[in-house]
């Protein structure tokens, strides 16, 4: 499986996710600060399965700083050079802004930079689950033009959870 494909993961966005443990947009914005580290990559489809587009030990790192700026990278470990040769089969980094909207439950990636350059310039929207400070969940609907849409779907979510390193 190749991922990411040139389409977009931009989508609708599940708006029942919310923050368990802040109660304005500066509180959720100073509690996501800082470094994350990839705990577990899903992507479940409409029929109930579920594929680790990475394998169970997927690695990655998301990071947002005070002043607006993001960045994540993820890597399949077990990935070798004798692979296809394609980098999007192994790893995927992207970087830019984000905005937090409260009220719909989402954080919003501005993309300026990406190792998919079809995504540069697109915004990526995410519903977020921020609990007891240390884990971080994002979810994202797959869309129809998404290379996961041809494993699980369209439709399917794409969750990630990120804990606070050691």
């Amino acid at each position: 499986m190749r991922f990411p494909k040139t389409g977009r993961m931009t989508a609708a966005v599940m708006s029942s996710f919310t923050l368990l443990n802040a109660a304005s947009a500066e509180d959720i914005h100073t509690a996501i600060l800082g470094a994350w580290v990839l705990s577990d990559w899903s992507v479940t489809g409409q029929d109930g399965s579920v594929v680790q587009p990475y394998g169970p030990n997927a690695e990655g790192m998301i990071m947002y700083t005070a002043d607006g700026q993001m960045a994540v990278q993820m890597a399949d470990p077990s990935a070798t050079d004798e692979g296809t040769g394609l980098i999007e089969d192994r790893y995927f980094a992207y970087y830019g802004t984000y905005v937090i909207d409260e009220d719909a439950g989402t954080v919003t990636h501005s993309l300026e930079g990406s190792l998919t350059p079809s995504w540069i310039g697109t915004k990526q929207v995410r519903a977020y689950e921020l609990t007891d400070q240390d884990q971080l969940k994002l979810v994202a609907i797959i869309p129809p033009d998404d290379a996961l849409a041809e494993v699980v779907g369209a439709g399917g979510k794409n969750t990630l959870v990120w804990v606070r390193p050691d």
